[in-house]
């Protein structure tokens, strides 16, 4: 009975709209004439039902003027919404979904972006990305646009490509999962879009920042430099320049937290966060390890590496340079020095410390490493502290005395920055925490002791460093920035900037992601191992929890960031031993 109902239905309306009888509003379209019922188009179409409801003159005249549209296009959508009926292929497909999309048609725009969806291809994706953006067509919008970022290499020698604006080339060249071969290959990309399009020359600081020069060759950087169009722009030749310092200043790359550093989710190269060392337990016997384990925030999935050699034991330091990892002392092997070469997925044993030591620090610098200060166990009670400085020169392979700190302390926080290694609290060799910050040169080697001291004598502190920002987190949670003398704040400081509540940890790691400090696991109160993520964002310094967790609860004798080729990355399944 409802069957026959609805089908009767049917007939009569379009009856009604092949006729025109009781038509009570005419619709002009360029120089086509046609008559309809507004009852019906307000039941389809929102554009209609907002017009006549209103009050609008053409609710009133009962005639509207519709000027750009192809009146054959019109005729198909009315026909529609008369009788449910309508033929689709590709091009008219696109002509209706636009025609949908402004009359607000929602079944028929849905029907035409399902029936496009499948035939996205090289030819037609830029024209219905862009189509979609003006119509807010969702799911052609979203396909579209990741055929465009997937096929980027053929899109960018189309001719509809060289008709996007500046905006739109913006929004394609940023995205994390743009599938170009090379940073180099996408710089060449825009530079023929700029050669097709020189009235929009001024946009090409802009292009330049979603490039991710980082891991272009220096010699293709200096003839980026040398280009008219570059050379003439000072924001431009400012971005090479924080560029060239990244390839200049191996000990420094973990440091840059920038778009021109961060690699592509499509990069052969993954950004993950490495876990050295740490045990599950508070007290012996301890479980330790020789694995060794990774991050990546972006696909939030935990890798295993090739393990350690050895168990260089607690409190090792772990520093990097130019992406390799250098593990110095430990509380097993006290002279300890292992190098994990990312490029070769290597560890290899090298020269051995001058003086063993663990809970020192060690610190990366341009033309090597740093150790300094620590515990070394097998000295007397009450000598225990050390205040030796040793440098292994990369170039020559081997370590050499360094000078001295003023005091000798141990379970420190320390910084690199302008030629000066700046230490944070520790202890000292009376068993007392202290509160002071000491300078070491790194060319007169020698120390001394700064009037600023950090608000609380205490050790175990950790520090974290990007974008010429200094912060220290300590064990309390209290996170501290630290600013340089300078001629502008003309006296060193340390600011108290947030808190982690709740927080008493120590034995945590420390890294930046995405311009906040982020603590990883570590033990409350010496009893309670965690494997929380923890976040301070540095611009709110709003703390937070991360939905990320460490594989097992744990206490952390290092952490560093690398990027490292992704076919090293072994995935830890669910039920693996740790």
């Amino acid at each position: 009975m409802r069957e026959d109902h609805i089908n009767t239905f049917f007939m009569g309306l379009k009856r009604l709209w092949l006729s025109g009888d009781h038509s009570d509003v005419t619709i002009q379209v360029q120089n086509e004439t046609f008559l309809c019922h507004k009852a019906v188009l307000a039941t389809m179409s929102s554009y209609f039902d907002s017009m006549f409801g209103s009050g609008m003159k053409e609710s009133l005249t009962g005639s509207v003027v519709i000027e750009e549209m192809e009146p054959r296009t019109f005729k198909k959508a009315m026909n529609f919404i008369y009788t449910g009926e309508i033929e689709l292929e590709v091009e008219s497909a696109i002509a209706l979904l636009q025609t949908s999309a402004f009359l607000q048609i929602r079944a028929l725009q849905k029907l035409c972006e399902t029936y496009l969806k499948p035939h996205i291809d090289t030819e037609n994706c830029i024209h219905l990305w862009k189509v979609s953006v003006l119509n807010n067509c969702r799911i052609i919008k979203a396909a579209a646009f990741r055929h465009i970022l997937d096929n980027f290499g053929k899109m960018s020698k189309l001719d509809d490509f060289y008709h996007l604006d500046p905006k739109e080339i913006i929004e394609i060249i940023r995205q994390e999962n743009l599938n170009v071969a090379s940073e180099e290959d996408l710089c060449n990309i825009i530079f023929d879009w700029l050669d097709q399009n020189k009235k929009h020359a001024d946009h090409m600081c802009e292009f330049l920042q979603e490039v991710r020069l980082a891991f272009v060759r220096t010699e293709y950087l200096v003839k980026l430099e040398r280009k008219p169009e570059i050379a003439k722009d000072p924001n431009c030749l400012d971005l090479i320049n924080i560029v060239k310092d990244y390839h200049l200043l191996p000990a420094r790359q973990h440091e840059m937290a920038t778009k021109v550093a961060r690699v592509r989710a499509t990069s052969s190269l993954e950004n993950v966060l490495v876990v050295l060392g740490g045990c599950e337990a508070t007290k012996p016997p301890y479980t330790r390890s020789t694995s060794t384990y990774c991050y990546s925030f972006r696909q939030q999935t935990w890798f295993k590496l090739v393990s350690l050699p050895y168990d260089p034991g607690i409190e090792f330091a772990a520093v990097t340079y130019c992406n390799d990892i250098y593990i110095t002392g430990g509380g097993m092997k006290q002279n300890s020095f292992l190098w994990y070469n990312v490029n070769r997925n290597v560890w290899s044993e090298l020269p051995s410390l001058l003086n063993g030591r663990r809970r020192h620090a060690c610190v990366a610098v341009t033309d090597g490493i740093y150790v300094l200060g620590g515990y070394d166990s097998d000295r007397g009670v009450g000598n225990q502290m050390l205040k030796s400085v040793e440098k292994y020169v990369i170039s020559h392979q081997s370590w050499e005395p360094a000078g001295e700190l003023v005091t000798p302390v141990s379970c420190f926080a320390a910084i690199y920055r302008n030629e000066s290694i700046y230490t944070f609290g520790g202890e000292e060799n009376s068993r007392m925490d202290t509160s002071v910050i000491q300078c070491y040169n790194v060319n007169t080697k020698t120390c001394v002791i700064l009037t600023v001291k950090i608000p609380m004598a205490c050790k175990l502190t950790r520090s974290c460093v990007f974008n010429d920002r200094m912060f220290l987190v300590l064990y309390d949670g209290r996170v501290i920035e630290y600013f340089e003398e300078s001629e502008d704040s003309k006296k060193a400081s340390c600011k108290f900037v947030a808190r982690f509540e709740n927080f008493q940890r120590t034995h945590f790691g420390v890294v930046e992601q995405n311009k906040g400090v982020v603590i990883i696991g570590g033990v409350i109160e010496n009893t309670k191992p965690c494997n929380d993520f923890l976040q301070c964002d540095t611009e709110t310094m709003e703390c937070r929890t991360l939905g990320d967790v460490l594989f097992t609860p744990r206490l952390v004798d290092g952490c560093v960031k690398i990027n490292i080729p992704k076919d090293h990355l072994v995935p830890l399944k669910a039920d693996s031993a740790c």
